[in-house]
């Protein structure tokens, strides 16, 4: 199979699941909905990030504020049309498609099925390159969860907060993926999902990161894992090429972002 047939069956998965999605909207959510955008543009302003509205009823995005899309080789979205998601996908990296399409299926899957009382801890956080309007590609950070659901906790909107990461290397990014129950409060890991990752940092490499963000220097870390400073060393390459980054203080801000640490 080629990669072409891989992301046309992966689009067909996508469709398939979004098409029996249905929450119970309510006048009492879209009030809800319509109040609650004031303040989600402040937090996009204030924050440097864009906020888009996933309508999952409607398989639709919503640009409502996008502080990237004047640098994004954006084509606009007719939000009357139903799954406009395909007018997205030229922006995103060939090489990162087939990840953004697995993303949307495990993601999905994932949030469906836990418990529903706990559907509001869901949080999935990728990154992936998107294209610039002048062909130039960035490293975008996104992280989505529920905003708005049901009686029955079926999520209705869902929000994606990006953020451009100028940190991370774009021809040797490898995108990076976590899928997990967050309290939004303390930050508290309930559960991790195998999120499929093709560089996932292991489990050693995971302790590693951990110290390497507390400690700065090198044979601190070294010391308290009983190995010598160029194996530690040799650790901490591989762990910044995994997150596409080149030094201690971006890999801890990525790794922070994407909730590893």
């Amino acid at each position: 199979m080629n990669s072409s047939q891989s992301l046309l069956e992966l689009c067909f998965r996508r469709k398939n699941l979004l098409s029996y999605h249905e929450a119970d909207v309510t006048p009492q959510m879209r009030t809800t909905l319509a109040t609650g955008l004031f303040g989600l543009t402040q937090r996009a302003i204030h924050s440097k990030m864009s906020i888009t509205l996933i309508d999952l009823n409607e398989s639709r995005y919503d640009f409502y504020k996008s502080v990237h899309k004047h640098c994004l080789a954006y084509p606009g979205v007719k939000t009357h049309e139903r799954d406009n998601w395909n007018q997205l996908y030229p922006l995103i990296h060939p090489d990162d498609r087939q990840f953004y399409y697995e993303g949307d299926i495990l993601g999905y899957e994932y949030l469906m099925g836990v418990v529903p009382e706990m559907r509001k801890l869901f949080q999935m956080i990728y990154t992936i390159r998107l294209k610039h309007k002048d062909g130039s590609y960035c490293v975008y950070l996104h992280r989505i969860y529920p905003w708005l659901s049901d009686e029955w906790d079926v999520p209705w909107i869902l929000i994606s907060e990006t953020q451009q990461l100028a940190m991370c290397k774009v021809d040797e990014f490898q995108p990076y993926r976590t899928i997990s129950l967050i309290s939004e409060e303390t930050h508290e890991v309930f559960k991790r999902f195998d999120a499929k990752n093709p560089n996932e940092l292991t489990e050693k490499q995971l302790e590693i990161l951990h110290l390497r963000c507390k400690e700065t220097k090198v044979r601190d870390v070294a010391n308290k894992l009983f190995k010598n400073d160029q194996t530690l060393r040799n650790y901490c390459l591989d762990i910044y090429k995994r997150l596409s980054v080149t030094t201690r203080e971006d890999a801890k801000q990525v790794a922070t972002l994407l909730r590893i640490v």
